[in-house]
């Protein structure tokens, strides 16, 4: 399960530093914010945080304390641009006018920073038994997490279903459709799998990566993101063609 693990957090860090590439090279050439947003969240998530994971991981104990809390300042870095580019994203796609969106999202940054803050304080200071934080400090930026994948979760859905309709009446392509559907999901899978593993580590900090669940939940979350990220913005062409019959034939017996 180590193994596997592993591997789901490599595939990630590759699948995920591609798309934000890819993402950002577009945004380069349309200088659409929404474009900018989401590749440069992909981008740190992928390429800055889940490779100081892994470093910090491997090493371990052979890591000084200030090694240790510069790897834990990067990810936390990475995290928290990560989430404020996903909250951003989600605003300006569905609604850039919107009060309650914009409010939405400048809570999630706010409360994230403070909470982040918080954890890397405890952790500087070592506060805590046997190198575990303490429980007010294992949030970090979980629970603005959740709340985000779950709010991008319902705004992808709603929209997917008003897509399908028009998609149905020839005015909304198959491709742009399903792109919301997979956005949707797989936003909502990772909602409930980051709120799985906030609840271990605020009541089995040790067993977190370590036991066959945990394990196996961090594995679902690298898997469900990219599998997410790919249908969405490098979908094969097989797919795409896929979608395509799929279409005309729900046309044809329309």
């Amino acid at each position: 399960m180590q193994t596997f693990m592993v591997t789901s957090i490599l595939v990630s860090t590759i699948v995920g530093t591609i798309v934000g590439i890819k993402l950002l090279l577009l945004a380069s050439r349309t200088r659409q914010f929404p474009e900018f947003s989401v590749g440069a969240a992909l981008f740190c998530y992928a390429a800055i945080a889940q490779p100081a994971l892994l470093v910090s991981a491997s090493l371990g104990p052979d890591l000084s304390h200030e090694h240790q809390m510069v790897l834990l300042a990067i990810r936390l870095l990475a995290y928290y641009s990560t989430l404020v580019g996903l909250s951003a994203f989600a605003w300006q796609v569905f609604g850039a006018a919107s009060r309650w969106r914009k409010a939405l999202t400048v809570t999630l940054a706010l409360t994230a920073l403070f909470t982040a803050v918080l954890s890397y304080w405890a952790s500087w200071n070592q506060l805590g038994i046997n190198g575990q934080v303490p429980l007010y400090a294992r949030f970090s930026t979980s629970l603005q997490y959740v709340i985000m994948f779950a709010w991008m979760s319902v705004e992808s859905l709603a929209y997917y279903r008003q897509m399908r309709k028009r998609q149905v009446l020839g005015l909304a392509d198959v491709v742009v459709t399903n792109r919301f559907g997979v956005w949707g999901v797989s936003a909502g899978a990772s909602s409930v799998l980051v709120l799985c593993i906030l609840f271990i580590s605020l009541t089995r900090p040790d067993a977190l990566g370590n036991d066959p669940l945990s394990a196996a939940l961090v594995s679902a979350t690298g898997v469900v993101s990219s599998v997410g990220w790919w249908l969405s913005f490098m979908p094969p062409a097989a797919y795409l063609r896929w979608l395509r019959r799929q279409n005309a034939s729900e046309v044809s017996h329309g």
